[in-house]
């Protein structure tokens, strides 16, 4: 399972039932008013997910492009558990797996890794 997957599958469809459903990082959000929660929300994601994403993606613009993913990844998450949006909610893994992976492929210059 690619990075990508694991984190569409996490963060997205994960069901967390110790944050009311939705993924810590969301959580988080809603309180990124908050310097402090600001500041762990990044350090968790630049230090944790994105790192390792950039390392996956051998690139000198690796850093820019695993963001980019993470951006795409963040706001699934959102559309899905905090917007509601119909369709983000009600596709499955697999569905919406196969369009992220063509996102992917176009921010990572046709590659999937």
């Amino acid at each position: 399972m690619s990075i990508v997957d694991a984190l569409l599958r996490d963060v997205v469809f994960e069901d967390w039932p110790a944050f009311g459903g939705e993924h810590p990082l969301l959580a988080m959000l809603r309180s990124s008013g908050h310097a402090a929660v600001r500041d762990h929300l990044r350090a968790q994601l630049c230090d944790g997910y994105l790192r390792e994403m950039t390392a996956r993606l051998d690139d000198p613009d690796a850093a820019l492009r695993a963001e980019l993913i993470g951006a795409v990844l963040l706001g699934l998450g959102v559309m899905r558990s905090v917007v509601g949006a119909p369709a983000v909610s009600g596709a499955t893994f697999e569905q919406t797996r196969a369009l992220v992976a063509d996102m992917v492929r176009a921010v990572n210059g046709g590659r999937t890794r």
